[in-house]
């Protein structure tokens, strides 16, 4: 009986919990550089999501936006820009750092693909979302169709 019950833990232990097919995405205490193409415009911004739920994001390119802050905090999101703050959560117009963090902040279990990452669909009122991460849960990529947004993820670091 031991002779056979052993094999079989061993197989268990080993065979069983690595066919893992669903991870959860990591949303918040991290930092990560992204490539965001917007309308046609394209932008580089460094960006933390904190484990409160507050993120911070700066423009680096262009450079005539270079220094442009957005800021969301209490479910707030503010622009900043040469000193000069504007709250835009009621602006008309769909902004990409409103339209980013409403996918994150809806973002579910994915489910694994082809290689080794796991993708996350969603639709939050009109915007639906396919994001893309990998298994440790880090942000790959974004993609809101819709609204013509595209993200790329990159120098991603997890609070320690």
């Amino acid at each position: 009986m031991k002779k056979l019950l052993m094999p079989l833990l061993v197989l268990f232990i080993f065979c069983g919990c690595s066919s893992k097919n669903a991870s959860n995405p990591t949303v918040s205490g991290i930092e990560f550089d992204a490539k965001i193409t917007y309308n046609d415009n394209s932008y580089v911004c460094s960006i933390e999501l904190e484990n409160s739920g507050d993120m911070k994001a700066e423009v680096k390119k262009p450079s005539n936006l270079a220094g442009l802050k957005v800021l969301r905090k209490d479910g707030k999101t503010t622009a900043e820009y040469l000193g000069i703050k504007q709250e835009i959560d009621d602006l008309p117009v769909d902004n990409a750092a409103d339209i980013i963090l409403k996918c994150y902040e809806s973002v579910t279990e994915g489910e694994k693909e082809g290689s080794d990452n796991f993708t996350s669909s969603g639709k939050i009122g009109d915007i639906e979302y396919v994001y893309t991460y990998s298994p440790l849960g880090l942000p790959i990529s974004l993609s809101v169709p819709d609204k013509n947004l595209k993200a790329e993820f990159y120098n991603v670091t997890a609070e320690k």
